[in-house]
Order: C-alpha cells, then sequence, then structure tokens
C-alpha cells in the first residue's frame, strides 16, 4: 500500500496483505449493506467517528 511508503520503521509486507484484505472486506459488507437496506448503512462522518473513538480507546488502554 503506497500511502505506507516511506513510514518509519517500515510495515511488514504481511500486515500490508492483512490490512488490504480487511479493508476489502469492510468495503464488501458495506456494499451488501447498501443493497439490503440502504437507510441502515452509516455515512463517511458517522464511521470516521466511530473509528476516532476506537482507536483513541485502544491507544488509552495501551498506555
Amino acid at each position: 500500500m503506497r500511502i505506507f511508503d516511506g513510514v518509519d520503521p517500515p510495515v511488514e509486507t504481511e500486515h500490508l496483505r492483512t490490512l488490504s484484505s480487511m479493508l476489502i472486506a469492510l468495503c464488501d459488507g458495506l456494499i451488501l449493506q447498501w443493497l439490503l437496506d440502504s437507510d441502515a448503512v452509516p455515512d463517511g462522518k458517522a464511521m470516521l467517528g466511530a473509528l476516532a473513538s476506537a482507536t483513541s480507546a485502544t491507544a488509552a488502554g495501551q498506555s
């Protein structure tokens, strides 16, 4: 994934493949949810808010 080019320390290839698989699964799931019940799909702002909250909670637990 090019977004990780030049990151120090470098991200392992195995982690990049796993992250790619997770992103594909997320997108596929959102597409299926939209096809089945488009009103239930969260918008981008809601998803980013949930992700920010989850990553903050995870980071706080690791301190």
